[in-house]
């Protein structure tokens, strides 16, 4: 929705990590804008937003950085925008919320002992690569498929691999958490 409301007032890059949803791109194509993606962490986005001159910097979380505001996330810039939307056209939220793409995400997490996180995170990359499909190293793996993608990557907090998968809709999402549990299982 910030996406949305920013790149209306602005146009130009949009920074978020490699786990937010595709909306953002989608949103963005919209209005000929680039989006930069980051490793997870507000202080890789706020980086990358100095770096590439963004005009909105933010994570799937909600965390939302306006860099005239402030370059770090700041809950107060992201109401301000959407109350200013509110208040200047007279929608509602759901109005709002009714133009955004709809897709799917669902995130499952995998407890591991702590030392065989990144030995089970490399298999998966190399079963991957063994079926050559797209892939993104950015934070973890990040792998493109038709039905959508699927996002797997070690904790920083805790000792697991962090599974996160986007589609159209719920059964080719749980198809594709099915299809990244199967081979980090292997």
């Amino acid at each position: 929705l910030a996406t949305e409301i920013r790149l209306q007032q602005q146009v130009g890059p949009i920074v978020t990590n490699v786990s937010t949803g595709s909306a953002v791109d989608q949103i963005a194509a919209r209005y000929g804008a680039s989006v930069v993606r980051t490793p997870v962490g507000q202080a890789y986005i706020s980086e990358a937003m100095l770096e590439h001159e963004a005009v909105l910097g933010g994570e799937g979380s909600g965390g939302i950085a306006v860099p005239e505001v402030h370059p770090t996330h700041d809950s107060a810039a992201a109401i301000g925008l959407i109350l200013e939307r509110l208040a200047r056209n007279g929608e509602r939220v759901s109005e709002l919320v009714g133009q955004l793409p709809r897709l799917t995400m669902i995130k499952h997490n995998i407890q591991l002992e702590p030392n065989r996180l990144y030995s089970i995170l490399q298999s998966f990359r190399l079963i991957v690569e063994r079926e050559q499909l797209i892939h993104d190293l950015t934070d973890g793996i990040k792998v493109s498929l038709p039905d959508g993608w699927v996002h797997a990557r070690v904790s920083n907090t805790e000792s697991m691999i962090r599974l996160i998968v986007e589609a159209e809709d719920v059964p080719r999402a749980r198809k594709l958490l099915e299809w990244a549990r199967d081979r980090i299982r292997k």
